[in-house]
C-alpha cells in the first residue's frame, strides 16, 4: 500500500511520550483503616446516617442511620446498634437529621430514595424524637399527604425556632415552629406568576446573618407546572 507506515515505525511512534499531556504525580496513598461498623442483621441499604454528641459522654457519639428495615441507633460510637423504630408505623425510611445545637432532637423521614419508582417507594412519614432517639420517644409530626411520600432531605434551621425543611417526592415543604408546640406545614410552591410543583429528590437551605433561608432544590420529574431541574426559592 502507497504511503503506508510500516508496522516497526508506528510502534516506535507510540511508545514517545505525548509532548502536550503533562506527567501525573504519583497517587498520594493516606494511611487509614476502614472497618464494617454494622448493624450486621439490616435486611437491605442503609439510606441515611447522622452523627452527634450524648451530653452525658462528650467523647462517644450518637449514630443515627435510616435503613430500609427501620431505624437504628448505636450509643457507643457504632460499637452495637439497636432498632429504634418498632413502636412507629412500620416502613422504609430514607433520611435522618439532628437539630443544630440540640443533640438530642432528631427527625427522620419515611421512603426509599434509591427505588427507581418514588410513586411506589413512599413511607410512614416524618417522625420526631427529643430524646436522642429512644425507642418509646418517637412521634409523628410530618402532614398527612406526605405519610405516603419518599423524604430524600430534611435541614433544620440552625437558629430561631429550628423551622423544618425536607425534599419530597411530593415538592418542597416547610415546617414552621413558631408556635413552640405543633409544626405548621406548608408546600413551598412559589407565587403564581412562578410556580413550582415538582417532585423534588435534594434541598440545601443558605441561612444569612438575620437567619432568612435560601432553599436551593432539585427537582428529577415533571410537575402540573415546571420540568425538572435547579430551583432557587427566596420567599419572594
Amino acid at each position: 500500500l502507497i504511503g503506508a507506515i510500516p508496522a516497526s515505525e508506528l510502534r516506535r511512534e507510540l511508545r514517545k511520550p505525548w509532548p502536550y499531556l503533562p506527567p501525573f504525580p504519583p497517587p498520594r496513598i493516606v494511611s487509614c483503616r476502614w472497618m464494617q461498623a454494622g448493624p450486621t442483621n439490616v435486611p437491605g441499604r442503609v439510606t441515611g446516617m447522622a452523627v452527634t454528641k450524648q451530653p452525658s459522654s462528650p467523647g462517644t457519639p450518637r449514630v443515627i442511620v435510616t435503613t430500609v428495615g427501620g431505624v437504628w441507633r448505636s450509643m457507643d460510637g457504632a460499637r452495637t446498634w439497636e432498632r429504634v423504630s418498632d413502636r412507629m408505623k412500620p416502613g422504609v425510611f430514607g433520611a435522618v437529621a439532628v437539630t443544630p445545637g440540640l443533640s438530642g432532637e432528631i427527625f427522620v423521614g419515611g421512603g426509599d430514595p434509591n427505588y427507581r419508582d418514588p410513586a411506589r417507594a413512599g413511607g410512614p412519614g416524618i417522625w420526631h424524637s427529643t430524646s436522642g432517639g429512644d425507642p418509646a420517644s418517637w412521634q409523628p409530626v410530618g402532614p398527612p399527604e406526605l405519610d405516603d411520600a419518599v423524604i430524600f432531605r430534611l435541614q433544620i434551621s440552625p437558629a430561631g425556632n429550628h423551622d423544618v425543611f425536607t425534599a419530597t417526592s411530593k415538592g418542597v415543604y416547610w415546617g414552621d415552629r413558631s408556635s413552640g408546640t405543633t409544626i405548621a406545614w406548608s408546600r413551598l410552591k412559589g407565587g403564581s406568576a412562578n410556580p413550582f410543583d415538582a417532585p423534588t429528590s435534594d434541598i440545601a437551605v443558605h441561612f444569612d446573618a438575620a437567619g432568612t433561608p435560601t432553599l436551593y432544590a432539585r427537582s428529577y420529574g415533571r410537575g402540573t407546572n415546571r420540568a425538572a431541574g435547579f430551583w432557587k426559592f427566596t420567599g419572594s
